[in-house]
C-alpha cells in the first residue's frame, strides 16, 4: 500500500499547487507519468476547442503546459521524457501560448537529450527568429551545419532563413524609399446614406453585402514573414452586380499590397438593394492572407 502511494506522493511534491482531480480515463492509467501525459492532452485539446484568445482557452494551455512539465520531471524514460518536452514546445508555440522565450529551455534540454536529432535545432532558431533574435537564430543554424557537415538539411535550413532575411531587408529599403504612410479613406456620406456619386455607406440601414466569393491573396512566406502581417485592411466599393469595382489599401505594406488588392478586386458580393433597387455601397473589409 505504502509502495502504490509513493508516485502520488512525488507528483504533489513536485508542484506548487494541488493538482486539479484527474478525470477517469486518466485515473485508469495508474501511472503518474502516463496520467500527468493524459492530463496535459486533455487540457491541450480543451483549450483548442475554446475560443480564440479568451482567458480560459490560456488557462487551459497553462495547465497543459505544467502537466507536461510535471511529466517530463518525474519520467524515468528517455523515450516518455522526450515526448513531454515536445508537447511541451508545442503548447508554447505561436499558435497557442506563443511564449519562445519558455519554448527555449524546453527545445534546449531536447537538443542536449538527442545530439543527432536536428529538428529540435531547427525549431529553437525559428523560434529565435520569431523573437527578433536574429543573429542567435543564424549561430543557432551555422551550428547544426558545423555538427553535420554531410547532411543537406542544415544547409536547406540555412538558406531558407537567408531567404527570409533578404526579403526583409529589400522590404525595409522599399518602406524607407516609398515611406510607409496611411492611405487617407475617402470621404464618405453618413452611415446608411449615399455620397454625391450615389455610393451608399455601409452602417445604418445599409448592412454589409454578403460575401458570395473570395479569392485567396497569395503571398511568399517569406515575404509575409519578413513584414509580420497576416492580412491588410482594404476599402472596397461594390457596384450594383455585386463586384467589387474600386480597392485600395488603408495602411500601404510594400510588396504586399498589390497582392491584396489583386486578390480582392475578384472577390464578389450579393448586390445591395435599397427600396427594391441594387445601389453601390463603399465599406472596409479585411483580406487574409493564405497560409
Amino acid at each position: 500500500m505504502i509502495a502504490a502511494a509513493l508516485p502520488l506522493i512525488l507528483l504533489l511534491q513536485t508542484q506548487a499547487m494541488p493538482p486539479q482531480p484527474p478525470s477517469p480515463g486518466c485515473m485508469a492509467t495508474g501511472d503518474v507519468v502516463a496520467m500527468a501525459m493524459c492530463m496535459g492532452d486533455e487540457k491541450l485539446r480543451r483549450g483548442d476547442t475554446l475560443p480564440k484568445g479568451s482567458p480560459a482557452q490560456a488557462a487551459a494551455w497553462r495547465g497543459a503546459a505544467d502537466e507536461y512539465r510535471r511529466a517530463a520531471t518525474l519520467s524515468q524514460s528517455a523515450a516518455a521524457k522526450n515526448r513531454a518536452l515536445e508537447q511541451l514546445a508545442q503548447v508554447y508555440d505561436e499558435q497557442h501560448l506563443a511564449r519562445g522565450s519558455d519554448a527555449e529551455p524546453v527545445l534546449r534540454e531536447l537538443i542536449a537529450a538527442n545530439p543527432s536529432d536536428m529538428t529540435p535545432i531547427f525549431r529553437l532558431a525559428k523560434v529565435q527568429e520569431s523573437q527578433s533574435l536574429i543573429d542567435a537564430a543564424e549561430s543557432t543554424l551555422l551550428a547544426a551545419r558545423q555538427q553535420h557537415p554531410d547532411s543537406p538539411e542544415p544547409y536547406r535550413e540555412l538558406a531558407e532563413f537567408f531567404g527570409r532575411r533578404a526579403a526583409a531587408i529589400e522590404m525595409a529599403a522599399v518602406a524607407e524609399k516609398q515611406g510607409r504612410q496611411d492611405v487617407s479613406a475617402t470621404p464618405q456620406a453618413e452611415p446608411g446614406t449615399a455620397d454625391e456619386n450615389g455610393i451608399y455607406s455601409v452602417g445604418g440601414s445599409i448592412a454589409p453585402p454578403a460575401l458570395v466569393q473570395t479569392v485567396p491573396a497569395e503571398a511568399p512566406e517569406a515575404i509575409r514573414a519578413a513584414a509580420g502581417v497576416d492580412a491588410l485592411v482594404c476599402e472596397i466599393v461594390v457596384d450594383e452586380t455585386g463586384r467589387v469595382r474600386d480597392a485600395k489599401v488603408m495602411k500601404s505594406v510594400p510588396m504586399l499590397d498589390d497582392v491584396a488588392l489583386n486578390a480582392v478586386r475578384q472577390w464578389r458580393y450579393a448586390p445591395t438593394l435599397v427600396d427594391g433597387r441594387a445601389v453601390p455601397v463603399r465599406m472596409t473589409v479585411t483580406v487574409p492572407f493564405a497560409r
